[in-house]
């Protein structure tokens, strides 16, 4: 799989805007660790990863192999790519709102795991937490 940090041209245009902001401050002044972990839920929001160390330097920038959803249980299921949204619904109807982890590979859309979002802070951690789950049972079912 080609390092999208390495291949610049093959960027999607969302992808460069993105990869520009931050590659700018990494330029002028490094990231900080926060830093990379926002820039790590701007791109998964947009389908794609990356990785990065306590060093806080991005590397391996790819399509990720699997994608986010937030969901608001009802009556019927509300899915969201946006937590703002679906927490707004959430508190409209008093329910809460799930982070939910899909493989781009599954066409039947199984949900590999889920947990409770209280806050927006706590997506980054719930999200690395999620895909440790995902990669775990993704290899488990090779």
């Amino acid at each position: 799989m080609k390092n999208l940090f390495e291949h610049y041209d093959q960027q999607s245009k969302s992808l460069k805007i993105i990869c520009d902001n931050y590659l700018k401050k990494f330029d002028n002044n490094g990231l900080t660790y926060s830093e990379c972990s926002e820039f790590l839920n701007e791109v998964e929001n947009i389908g794609y990863t990356f990785d990065y160390g306590l060093d806080a330097e991005p590397f391996n920038l790819r399509k990720a192999e699997f994608y986010f959803q937030y969901i608001v249980p009802d009556h019927e299921e509300h899915s969201y790519n946006n937590y703002e949204k679906a927490q707004k619904k959430a508190k409209k109807i008093n329910q809460k709102v799930y982070l939910c982890i899909y493989s781009k590979q599954n066409r039947y859309n199984e949900v590999y795991d889920e947990e409770v979002v209280s806050s927006s802070k706590e997506i980054p951690k719930i999200k690395y937490s999620l895909i440790r789950v995902f990669k775990k049972l993704t290899k488990e079912n090779l």
